[in-house]
């Protein structure tokens, strides 16, 4: 992934704007950071601002790699936004081009409310990650990041679903992320006391 962003950096030099492209991305590609089992054909662009020249410019890159979708950076997924901050961690910084990707509990919503074959994998490695041990956890992530019409029961077996499949074969990290849970939990009872 870096190398094609670094290569789109490298065609944008020159060209307009003069301000950098800000890119906010979610889906497979953050998750290529996390975990060296996922592999995916695109970068899925969330925010605003691909324009004519930036598409030429990534068609370019692909002309350059064989193999590489012509859309390999697309915002075809920003319809499949959350209502969640983002919490952006940056990903590549160039001269042209700036890429953050969405945090983990973000990309998380998007999966549930996706709920792909693929996004079952993707959520257990966001749910070890964050620490989410119960199902209500992700009921309440769901219903923070989606207006109520666009929750379905679907949504809530599939996180069911998730959170069986990233603590399966995990016994010692669940037993650690539960210990961590009861400990937030206390810290937030102990903060409401001293009120």
């Amino acid at each position: 992934m870096g190398q094609y962003l670094a290569a789109l950096d490298d065609i944008l030099d020159g060209s307009p704007p003069e301000d950098p492209y800000h890119l906010y991305i979610a889906g497979g590609a953050v998750l290529l950071a996390k975990t060296d089992d996922r592999r995916t054909h695109d970068i899925d662009v969330i925010s605003e601002g691909i324009t004519a020249e930036l598409r030429a410019a990534v068609e370019q890159v692909s002309q350059q790699h064989p193999g590489l979708r012509s859309d390999w950076l697309n915002d075809a997924a920003k319809i499949k936004r959350v209502n969640l901050p983002l919490d952006p961690q940056r990903i590549f910084n160039g001269k042209h081009l700036i890429v953050d990707s969405a945090g983990s509990r973000y990309v998380l919503a998007m999966k549930l409310a996706s709920g792909r074959p693929i996004d079952r994998v993707d959520g257990a490695v966001l749910i070890r990650e964050l620490g989410i041990v119960a199902e209500t956890e992700l009921l309440d992530l769901i219903e923070e990041a989606l207006p109520p019409h666009l929750r379905t029961p679907k949504m809530s077996y599939f996180a069911a679903e998730c959170l069986t499949e990233a603590w399966q074969g995990h016994s010692k990290e669940l037993r650690r992320a539960k210990r961590a849970r009861k400990r937030r939990r206390a810290a937030r009872a102990c903060k409401r006391r001293r009120r």
